[in-house]
């Protein structure tokens, strides 16, 4: 039996090695996948990534002093630049709720940063009324000429429909046409009024939509922007801070973005379609497995310790038993529904009471808090720890004679 499983899992085992073996010499090499931004941030961080870079850079007020010059070959990127008058642009960020406005004194560039988060009720509507109420005092004629709209998106090719977010209007191919059916809505949010919406346009009204995707226009515009600073003096922070953001545009791209290789990618590059095959088989075996392992391995370590230390420990909740069975229905249930919350224990040691439970989304371990019935230091671990809070347990426990 074992000589079956060894001749089954060789080819898997010698696989890994070679993987384990690339991607060690890769980082000896000094090959990373290493990225500031999106240490500090997420990739799709619409609003304190994406909309905050691309308003430092584009807004000609910027600390770059480089004045509208990314701006320009931002518009360019986008095909917007015969639009807005770039001697006389001014761009804004969270006018009105829009996430980046270009204007000039005669046209309105809206541009809406929308990646995953769902569209607002109304929203694509609501700022037209507030670029016609504030920017072309309550001009209504010929809006085609004078407002422009950027739904800026790598994943959504429209708005949501069930948020309306362009009520009053339908969307034809890269323009939006309004249906001539005047629109009057109190807008609310969570039962509170947030303004009136209140839509009357000229028959005919068309406003064009301009769908950017962020890997493709938006990628074009930072390599112009890098090349433009190549030869500049002192510009090297600027092509640093634009090379960071590339690596956010092309993780938004795909997954493939990674030069140290996890085993999904390293699969994909066999040539041999059997031993892919192979590889595929083992993966879903051990998804299947690997809950029940993680149960297992945290159960026996910690009661082994139990067992040999002789602790004597204290149910954390009497109806909730620490036994092998609950550790792997919680790790099944991954630790979100509330009806595996909390199955743990107290102990006892040279006066310092301990307490261990697997919460509601990760594994706690640590000295108690009486005063709040909790831990009195962050020793929170999620469930790819289960070996370091082994090991801390273990610490722990060893001078207890």
């Amino acid at each position: 039996m074992i000589e079956l499983a060894e001749s089954k899992y060789s080819f898997l085992l010698d696989s890994f090695k070679k993987l384990q073996n690339i991607n060690v010499q890769k980082k000896k090499s000094g090959i990373h996948d290493y990225s500031l931004m999106n240490a500090l941030l997420k990739k799709t961080d619409e609003v304190n990534l994406h909309s905050n870079f691309i308003y430092s850079m584009i807004n000609p007020n910027s600390s770059h002093y480089y004045g509208n010059k990314f701006l320009k070959l931002f518009l360019e990127s986008i095909n917007e630049d015969d639009f807005i008058d770039i001697e006389n642009a001014k761009v804004y960020k969270e006018k009105g709720k829009i996430d980046l406005l270009v204007e000039d004194g005669n046209h309105v560039l809206i541009i809406e940063n929308k990646l995953r988060a769902v569209d607002q009720e109304y929203q694509i509507s609501r700022y037209i009324q507030y670029v016609i109420e504030n920017y072309l005092d309550n001009d209504k004629e010929n809006l085609e000429a004078k407002i422009h709209i950027v739904y800026l998106s790598e994943y959504k090719a429209t708005p949501s429909d069930k948020s309306q977010s362009i009520i009053g209007f339908k969307l034809i191919g890269n323009k939006l046409e309004w249906k001539n059916i005047p629109v009057n809505i109190n807008v609310t949010r969570k039962g509170k009024f947030i303004e009136k919406l209140d839509l009357d346009l000229p028959d005919d009204t068309c406003i064009k939509f301009n769908r950017v995707k962020h890997s493709k226009e938006l990628s074009k515009w930072v390599v112009e922007s890098k090349d433009y600073l190549v030869n500049k003096p002192n510009s090297q922070s600027l092509i640093y801070a634009f090379d960071e953001y590339k690596l956010i545009l092309d993780r938004l791209k795909d997954n493939k973005w990674r030069n140290i290789m996890k085993l999904d990618e390293f699969t994909l590059n066999i040539e041999d379609e059997k031993e892919q095959e192979k590889m595929y088989d083992f993966m879903i075996e051990a998804k299947k497995l690997s809950d029940e392992y993680s149960g297992k391995k945290l159960y026996r370590a910690i009661s082994n310790k139990i067992k040999e230390k002789e602790i004597k420990i204290e149910l954390y909740d009497s109806k909730k038993d620490f036994s092998e069975e609950n550790c792997i229905k919680w790790f099944k249930e991954k630790g979100e529904k509330k009806s595996w919350r909390d199955i743990g224990f107290f102990f006892t040691y040279s006066d310092t009471k301990y307490i261990f439970l697997l919460g509601v989304k990760n594994i706690y371990f640590g000295v108690y808090d009486a005063s709040t019935k909790g831990i009195n230091k962050d020793n929170r671990y999620n469930k790819e720890s289960i070996f370091e809070v082994i090991k801390e347990f273990k610490e722990i426990t060893a001078n207890i004679k």
